[in-house]
């Protein structure tokens, strides 16, 4: 079960953070955090719960971390790739699928990439982002329909 949950929150600091030595990091950390708080966490569902917030929590952290470090640098252009006759598909492997998709996602802001990765890349419902970020439910919402636009805008513009 441990195990389980552990994947989990690893898949999910990964797609968020872009990094799997960060990832794991964040995942030990929200382990010793749960540990800590183990008194008030009684029922499985609250658990789960708690894991799951203190993931995002740790990966917002590290975000924030990033983006004040670098100035805002939005890396290379991966999706040159796109440019040409050939289709997209053929022309990109799933490496290069999820670099370009790390990139176009780092050019969102940290709430926008949180919402988007959650809703678009894991499923998760809009309930269940407001309640692993803290954000109201229209927050979630207008922060991923701000995410759709902004990376199908940066989408064209490379397609162009």
């Amino acid at each position: 079960m441990v195990d389980k949950k552990i994947d989990k929150l690893h898949a999910t600091a990964i797609r968020i953070c872009c990094n799997t030595e960060d990832a794991k990091d964040i995942v030990q950390e929200t382990f010793v955090k749960v540990w800590e708080k183990r008194s008030i966490l009684k029922e499985e569902a609250s658990l789960d719960a708690f894991l799951y917030r203190v993931t995002v929590n740790k990966c917002y952290d590290l975000l924030r971390k990033r983006k004040r470090n670098s100035g805002d640098d939005a890396g290379i252009d991966v999706l040159k790739f796109f440019a040409g006759d050939q289709d997209a598909d053929k022309k990109l492997n799933d490496d290069e699928v999820n670099a370009a998709l790390n990139t176009l996602t780092d050019k969102l802001s940290i709430k926008q990439k949180i919402v988007f990765t959650m809703v678009e890349l894991e499923d998760k419902s809009h309930d269940e982002v407001a309640l692993a970020t803290g954000m109201s439910k229209n927050s979630v919402k207008s922060n991923l329909r701000h995410a759709r636009k902004k990376m199908e805008n940066f989408a064209e513009e490379y397609i162009k």
